[in-house]
């Protein structure tokens, strides 16, 4: 008896031993499959993003007792003071580690907000707890719980677009999901994520666009990635962000291969240098200097403050138009507040044409916000300095250069420049006749 005791005691630590130490088994990846691992390392880990290699997958739980919020990361740092985790989005975020006196706070009911997405008045940056997570267990259940469906819109235009989203996002966080299974060696269930990304596209793609080829699993996350950054640009430079927080947007977006929209984040890229070394030159004059400047100086101060201009349109369709100054929101304190610079210049009449002219064809941002699809970050667009200055123009002349309500948008500023010059060329000639 004692014998078969002992007998069927070491089996079962045998049976234990072997579910928690065996590894999961390797598979060979063929080189296609080791190319597209490179390509999802390009999108997700851009240079200078730690390794997750014999990092531990935990949870944060943070915020007052009775209000609490935890987050899911890769465990890449973890002092005496303090913990840094990248999150399952690939962005590094920071807590302090609670000090032995220090006791979670709680919160009144009357602290409490009514939306989960805001924020309690109180201080969410410490840790209170870090434990241990199982990612490949979560990564499962993702897999078996597939993509998001929106049960509460029913057969509208609204669950359409919502239903479109969650396939997406549900691919993007699949590749996201399985670049990190890929780096921290589990490759059986890389390869298992890399399946349920492709098999989302592909139904994603005949349920929406019929027989159309589907695109690469690269192309597809890229693009939407890219999609993201692009609405979070437009949407920070109209809340004002600053121009160097703006800049790196669009710097992330131009870093990341395999999308379409790579050129135009390089533009903008390049365009927000060009800004930002106009402000580290630009001296502010006071109240008084100001009135003392010539109408061309004053024409000059008024276009250098066209770049902070907040117009946003008021009607879907609709037309974001510059001189209306109802939506003008100056970036700058309270007691700083400009007037309106586009109206500056159009009182300044035919004065500011000249200067006006030399920037119709200038691709520079300001942050004025047009859209012709509110839900689709590629039906959002920031004005230019030549929109702008096509709109004052012709309020100011009554004159029209451009069809185009945004003729940088429609690649038609260069042409709408010479129109112009031509314009106030026979303006002056004419000018000149009637002196004589």
């Amino acid at each position: 008896m004692k014998t078969a005791i002992l007998f069927c005691v070491l089996l079962l630590l045998r049976v234990i031993g072997h579910t928690v130490f065996a590894e999961e088994p390797k598979t060979d990846l063929s080189k296609a499959e080791q190319q597209q691992f490179e390509g999802l390392a390009e999108i997700f880990s851009p240079p200078g993003t730690p390794s997750i290699k014999g990092k531990k997958w935990v949870e944060v739980d943070f915020g007052p007792a009775n209000w609490s919020s935890q987050v899911l990361g890769w465990l890449i740092e973890d002092t005496d003071s303090e913990v840094v985790i990248m999150n399952s989005q690939g962005e590094l975020q920071r807590y302090k580690k609670p000090l032995s006196s220090e006791k979670r706070p709680d919160i009144t009911d009357d602290q409490k907000v009514p939306f989960a997405f805001q924020k309690p008045p109180v201080d969410r940056s410490i840790a209170w707890k870090v434990q241990s997570q199982d990612f490949p267990a979560m990564c499962q259940k993702f897999i078996e719980a597939g993509v998001p469906k929106d049960t509460f819109n029913k057969d509208t235009v609204f669950k359409m677009i919502n239903d479109q989203v969650s396939e997406e996002w549900h691919v993007v966080e699949a590749a996201r999901y399985a670049h990190f299974a890929h780096q921290a060696g589990h490759s059986v269930l890389s390869l298992d994520l890399v399946h349920e990304a492709t098999k989302t596209i592909k139904l994603a793609q005949q349920k929406n666009y019929g027989n159309r080829n589907p695109p690469t699993l690269l192309e597809y996350v890229a693009d939407r990635i890219a999609r993201g950054y692009r609405r979070q640009g437009i949407a920070a430079a109209e809340r004002g962000t600053p121009r160097p927080e703006l800049q790196q947007i669009w710097a992330k977006m131009a870093a990341m291969p395999y999308h379409e929209s790579r050129e135009e984040a390089k533009a903008m890229v390049k365009h927000y240098k060009s800004l930002l070394a106009e402000d580290a030159r630009w001296v502010e004059p006071d109240a008084a200097a100001l009135a003392k400047l010539s109408t061309e100086k004053q024409a000059a101060y008024w276009l250098y403050h066209l770049r902070d201009l907040d117009v946003v349109q008021l009607g879907s369709p609709g037309v974001c138009h510059v001189l209306f100054d109802s939506r003008f929101r100056d970036v700058q304190e309270p007691e700083k507040k400009l007037p309106h610079p586009a109206i500056e210049l159009q009182k300044l009449g035919r004065a500011a044409i000249p200067l006006l002219i030399a920037h119709l064809d200038d691709a520079r941002p300001t942050r004025c916000e047009t859209y012709w699809r509110s839900w689709s970050p590629e039906g959002r667009y920031l004005l230019r300095y030549g929109d702008c200055c096509k709109q004052i123009f012709e309020a100011i002349t009554e004159h029209k250069i451009s069809e185009e309500n945004y003729p940088l948008r429609a690649s038609d500023g260069s042409e709408c420049k010479a129109r112009a010059e031509k314009w106030w060329q026979e303006e002056q000639e004419k000018s000149m006749k009637r002196a004589k």
